[in-house]
C-alpha cells in the first residue's frame, strides 16, 4: 500500500476468501502490523552483608508513556467475503 498507516496497515484486496467448507492456506499469526515503540528498564545492586545478601531493583515500564490509541488493529478484526463488499 502506498500510504501505510495503523489503521490502513494491510491492503484487504490481497486476501480471498476460501470455497465454503473448505480451509485457507494462511498460518496463525502470519500478518505483522506497524512496530511499536516501548521503553522497558531495571536497575538493581546487590549488597554483601555478611553471609547473606540484599538486592535492591527499580523497574519503569513504558518511561515514555505513549499510548498506542489504535493498537486494536480494526482493520484485521474482519475480512469481508465477496458477497459482503457489493
Amino acid at each position: 500500500m502506498p500510504e501505510q498507516t495503523v489503521d490502513h496497515w494491510l491492503n484487504p484486496a490481497a486476501f480471498a476468501s476460501p470455497a465454503p467448507g473448505k480451509y485457507g492456506n494462511a498460518g496463525r499469526f502470519n500478518l505483522k502490523g506497524p512496530g511499536v515503540f516501548q521503553l522497558d528498564m531495571a536497575l538493581s545492586r546487590t549488597f554483601v552483608i555478611r553471609e547473606g545478601k540484599l538486592q535492591l531493583r527499580v523497574e519503569a515500564f513504558n518511561l515514555p508513556n505513549h499510548p498506542e490509541y489504535t493498537r486494536g488493529y480494526s482493520q484485521q478484526r474482519k475480512l469481508r467475503t465477496d458477497s459482503e463488499r457489493h
